[in-house]
């Protein structure tokens, strides 16, 4: 076995694939999600991580970051290990991957599981306008947290504020949905949330007391549940309809009929 740096350019990145012949199938989502973070610098060099190779010269490992540098045009440092016996390959990628709440945890972070799971939340919802991959990494859900860490914090214990009253939400759900909103009027974003958590002084008229009416039914019935999508669909048409002041007298959602919502 013999163990190296290299720095790999994505021509040494397409070589390297030339010698692909007994990988798995390739995971597009796993590809994107690596060029993204090698485009955005959060890509960590040094992790211990290795490219294998056989004996033979097969590559045993590392096809998804090695397709990641071709499409992000990045040059990168990698330990590369060679030489290595073709029959572990059966033993690369057994272990139990790590999930977004365990690198938060394990990174310090208070309420790290709860953190984690919003910041997911807060991500998709953002995205949802555009074609990138659903899928956030690690690094970007790390990145996010950063970039605004005392107002994750202060989102976080909000939420589990929201959530404790009536449990209409998760805690990701109320967390996701404030970070959405909050981006588009601040003050708006508080005020709606916070009569949706808690159900203070709502006229009966009023869509956010309509909102709430069917996530009780949908909790409390065998007969009425809510898709994550219409559920979704929903939150998001009362934020409009509460942002224009516009009083309703039933709230629906129809997929086939009408375009999932845009908030406003």
């Amino acid at each position: 076995m013999e163990t190296k740096t290299i720095k790999i350019t994505p021509a040494i990145a397409r070589t390297m694939l030339s010698k692909n012949s007994i990988n798995r199938p390739l995971k597009q989502m796993t590809v994107d999600i690596y060029t993204r973070e090698m485009m955005a610098g959060l890509w960590r060099e040094e992790t211990g991580e290795s490219i294998k190779f056989a004996t033979d010269g097969s590559l045993l490992d590392g096809q998804h970051r090695l397709h990641g540098v071709i499409n992000s045009n990045a040059t990168l440092n990698f330990l590369v290990v060679e030489n290595l016996d073709k029959e572990i390959f059966k033993f690369i990628d057994t272990g139990t991957k790590r999930t977004p709440g365990d690198v938060f945890y394990t990174a310090g972070y208070s309420n790290g599981v709860r953190l984690a799971a919003g910041l997911r939340k807060y991500y998709l919802l953002k995205i949802e306008q555009t074609h990138h991959s659903k899928a956030p990494s690690n690094g970007e859900l790390i990145d996010l947290y950063l970039a605004r860490e005392k107002f994750w914090n202060a989102a976080a214990t909000m939420s589990n504020d929201w959530y404790r009253k009536e449990r209409l939400l998760t805690t990701s759900d109320f967390m996701g949905f404030y970070a959405y909103f909050y981006d588009i009027d601040q003050g708006m974003a508080f005020e709606f949330m916070e009569k949706l958590g808690l159900g203070d002084n709502l006229n009966s008229d009023s869509p956010i007391k309509l909102l709430r009416n069917k996530l009780i039914l949908g909790k409390s019935s065998h007969k009425f549940k809510l898709s994550l999508n219409e559920r979704s669909a929903l939150i998001i048409k009362t934020w409009n309809y509460f942002r224009k002041n516009v009083v309703i007298k039933n709230l629906v959602f129809s997929p086939k009929r009408e375009e999932f919502p845009i908030a406003i």
